[in-house]
This record gives structure tokens, sequence and C-alpha cells, in this order.
């Protein structure tokens, strides 16, 4: 009876999702990020970049192939994020509620104003899209000053997720306005902001 009872643990530990026995944190995903993902750093500079973040415990830069310094400023078990010139990159591991797990990133360049570009990819890197599906990404809107005329007006959309509190937050920039415009649209930016917490399936 002891026996089959053992047979029946092992049986049980076995057929338990892989992700539980070999959990993987923010560094090993990002190390096994296919580089057509992730073009700012390839797999060798990716290397090099944590080796220095091991050894000194702080924030380690390298150098890519563009010439470009790419510097590591955070990394948490579930969070990575990456600041690359006028750019940056966020890679965040998310739980969903059959015990798995997927990938969010976040790519944010910024110009004359910061726009993101969010995505979602299973653990085996295939681009998902079924988790963006509460997530409103506008990029225009109007404003109307003295109800004689409409000005429309291209919005940027930016992310920044939240590690500490699993909070991603979103918001518009405009660029290349003039002071007048950037009042008169001001208030309707603010009304716009807009915070969404993982609830295991999507963010809302």
């Amino acid at each position: 009876m002891k026996k089959k009872y053992i047979i029946r643990i092992i049986l049980e530990i076995i057929s338990l999702p892989a992700v539980l026995l070999y959990p993987k944190s923010a560094k090993d995903v990002f190390l096994s990020m296919p580089e057509s993902t992730f073009l700012y750093l390839n797999s060798f500079s990716r290397t090099n970049l944590m080796n220095l973040y091991d050894a000194y415990h702080s924030q380690s830069i390298v150098t890519n192939v563009f010439g470009d310094t790419v510097t590591l400023k955070t990394l948490t078990m579930n969070y990575l994020l990456l600041k690359i010139k006028n750019a940056s990159f966020q890679l965040i591991i998310l739980p969903i509620l059959n015990k798995t797990r997927i990938y969010c990133t976040i790519y944010t360049i910024c110009e004359s104003a910061c726009d993101s570009y969010i995505e979602f990819y299973s653990t085996s890197w295939k681009r998902i899209k079924k988790y963006t599906t509460n997530i409103s990404v506008k990029k225009e809107c109007f404003t109307n000053e003295n109800l004689d005329f409409i000005t429309f007006i291209t919005l940027f959309t930016q992310f920044e997720y939240n590690p500490n509190f699993f909070l991603l937050q979103q918001f518009y920039n405009t660029p290349d306005l003039t002071v007048k415009n950037q009042k008169k649209i001001q208030l309707f930016i603010k009304k716009q902001v807009k915070i969404y917490k993982w609830n295991g399936f999507q963010f809302e």
C-alpha cells in the first residue's frame, strides 16, 4: 500500500506543469529570448550584461552592435527594465489562471514624445493577442476650444509597469505641439490616464 502511495505521488509530480518544477526568472527569460524578438542586444551581449549584474549587484552597462549603451536598470524575479539611448524595454512575467505564465514586453521610444508598443507571448515565444483586449490604445483624439473649429492631434500612448504593485499605467503624450495646443488638451490628457491591474487573465 505504501509503495502504491509513493508511486502515485511521483506520477503527480511528473504531471505538474514544467513552469512549477522549473520556474524561470526574468533573467532566464531575457537570456532565452529569440534575437528576432529583441534586436537591441544579441545573445552574447545579453549574457555579458547579466554577468556584470551578477558580479557587481548593481546597474550594468554594455554596448550593442549599433554603438548604443544598454543599461540594466531593474531586475527582479518577474521584471526587467533596460534603458537604451532614447528608448526603454520592459519584460514582465505574468501568472495566468491555469498556473502557467505568459511574457509581456513593452518597448518605448522617446523622441519629441514617448510612445510604447506592448506585446504578449507564450513561454515558447509565440505572439498572442487575446490578453490585450481590455487595453484601449487611442492614437488620435480631437479638441474643440471655442466650438467654432476642431483640431485633430496625434497622441502617443505610453505604458509603464510597476513591479511592486503589479500595476500597468497608461497615459498619453503629445509630440511637437505649441504651448497653446498643449494647454488646450491638457485636461483631456489628464482624464485619459488609466491604471490597469493584472487579474490572472488580462490587465483591467
